[in-house]
Formats: C-alpha cells, structure tokens, sequence
C-alpha cells in the first residue's frame, strides 16, 4: 500500500502472484499480480500488474519478502488441501485457539485483527500507530499524484480536491494568475480612440477622461488615484486627434529615456507605458501620416505637461 497506494480490501485477497525471471535481466524477478476491486463493478473491477523486483531498494522487494516470509506456510496448508494455499497473506477477524483444529489456517494469522482491516487503523504503541486510509491518501496524493485503482472523477473529488494542501497550492496558483492578468491588463491599451473631439475641460495630462469617479483603480466614487501613465490602460480615457501630438512627444521622451535608465528600473517603471503608446501607435486607430504631423505639432504646454509627468510633479 505504501509503495503502491493500493487499496486495503485488494491488498488483503492477492493471491501469490505469478514469479519469472526477466528474460533480459535474469537477476531481475518479475512478478504478475492479479488485483480486484470488486466495487468497481464486473467489467474493470479486475486488473493487472507486473512489476520488477531489481534489487533491495525496489519497492516490489516487499512482494518477494512477503512470498519468502509465508512460503511455508502456504506449504503447510497445501498438505490438508486447504484452498488457502494460493493466499499471499493470511488474515482474520478474530480466533480462539479451538478454532485452530477445524482451520489449521489460523495457525498462520498476522495478528492484525479487525481494528485494522475493518477501521484500517491499529495502535502499535509507545504513540506508534498506523492508519491505512490515511497512508493510502498519503500515498496517492503527495507521491503517486495519479489515479490509483479509481477513476479520474473519483482521484480529483475524493482525493485532491479536499487535500489541504491542494488549496493552498491553488491560493498560489490563483494570486499569480491574477497578477499576472493585471499586469497583462496593464500593458494593454484599454483606451478608446475616437475622431469626435472630446470635452477639453476633462483632458488629463495625457488623455480625455469620461469617468473620473469610476476609475478602475480607485474604490467606486471615489478620485482617481493613477498616475496619468495610466489612463492608456483605462477604459474612461479616450483618444482624439487633439491629444495625439502631446502622446507623440510622450512616445519619444520615453524612447530616449530608455538609454540612460538601468534595464530594471526601466521595466518596473516605464515599460508598460510605452508598450501601451507602442499599441496606439501601430494600431487602426490614426495613420501614420497622423503621428508624423502630431510631432511637428507639438506646442509649449505639450512639453511642459510631458515634461512634468516624466518628472512625476503630478504624483501625489
């Protein structure tokens, strides 16, 4: 079970498997074990393994321990003609020693009474104890991780999904997801461009906005709080042709303030910015004939207001 993640009730009926030497290696023995699983129904409740005992670090050593370990036994019972000699393990539920007149096979039990095989747990002692649905859990979660004598269906419900460490693993995976869709968010241009001019009075530094009390990145109601880098990555900000020479400029700063800033702080602070207006610009939206006419455009408080953002005046 511990090797396998077998379930009790098939580890309790194997019947002696089928030993051969491998063909290819004879130090190797390998060994066809027969499995049933009878709550899977008649059709897949039977299957079969064949696993190879290489060496004293194999886990199918144990296989060959247990034949040598109840050899003779089997032995024994043969000569009454005691169908239990196929049996790779002997077991029972409980005896006296009359009974063993009438059923010599309990001369062999393990000792392993019902609180083991029926509540598949047992106490050893001196806080020792073992518990068999929580070393099968064990087994098929944390180190199989596969399917083991269950469905898929049954593997993901009964086994990881309750797994405390599957949640927290997920609460990981679920975090990262979705900072990485926010920082996909914002590199994505999520303004919108528009031909029909828009209320000046609005404009930010380097937009139109139409919500500035329902900004993405501040509470509902509330101010924004973004620094106008960010209204690119707004679905409030819009785009005319009146805002594309202060843009244009914006574009070109932040190209030559590339070559004098160290890679890191470039792409923690400014990449996404210029990702975004890099959109903008090789997109549908304006010709290029447009972009090239915004940049001759440029007049005094384009500058300034380019040049105050750059410097984060604006940032409070």
């Amino acid at each position: 079970m511990a090797a396998y993640g077998w379930n009790v009730t098939p580890v309790m009926e194997l019947r002696i498997p089928d030993s051969t030497p491998d063909a290819g290696n004879p130090d190797q023995i390998i060994h066809r074990i027969e499995l049933e699983k009878r709550r899977r129904g008649a059709a897949p409740q039977y299957e079969t393994r064949n696993l190879a005992d290489w060496g004293a670090n194999s886990p199918c050593r144990l296989v060959t321990q247990a034949l040598e370990a109840t050899w003779a036994a089997r032995e024994t019972l043969a000569r009454p003609g005691h169908a239990i000699r196929s049996a790779l393990i002997i077991w029972r539920r409980g005896w006296s020693p009359r009974s063993v007149a009438g059923d010599p096979s309990r001369m062999f039990e393990t000792g392993w009474q019902d609180n083991i095989w029926h509540n598949r747990r047992t106490s050893f002692g001196e806080g020792v104890s073992l518990n068999l649905r929580r070393l099968r859990r064990t087994v098929v979660i944390a180190h199989r991780r596969t399917p083991t004598q269950h469905t898929r269906e049954t593997h993901d419900t009964r086994y990881v999904l309750p797994d405390p460490r599957t949640h927290a693993e997920a609460a990981l995976k679920i975090s990262a997801g979705v900072a990485d869709a926010i920082a996909a968010a914002y590199t994505t241009f999520h303004a919108r461009a528009s031909r029909i001019d828009s209320d000046p009075s609005r404009d930010t530094a380097t937009t139109g906005c139409t919500g500035y009390h329902a900004s993405p990145f501040s509470e509902p109601g509330e101010s924004c709080w973004a620094s106008f880098l960010a209204c690119t990555a707004c679905a409030n900000a819009v785009v005319t042709p009146r805002h594309l020479p202060r843009l244009a400029y914006l574009h070109q700063a932040l190209d030559q303030l590339r070559t004098v800033l160290e890679p890191e702080i470039w792409q923690q602070d400014w990449a996404a910015p210029v990702q975004r207006l890099h959109d903008l610009i090789s997109g549908p939206h304006f010709t290029s004939t447009e972009w090239d006419d915004a940049l001759r455009q440029i007049t005094a408080i384009d500058r300034d207001r380019v040049n105050q953002l750059l410097r984060r005046s604006f940032d409070s």
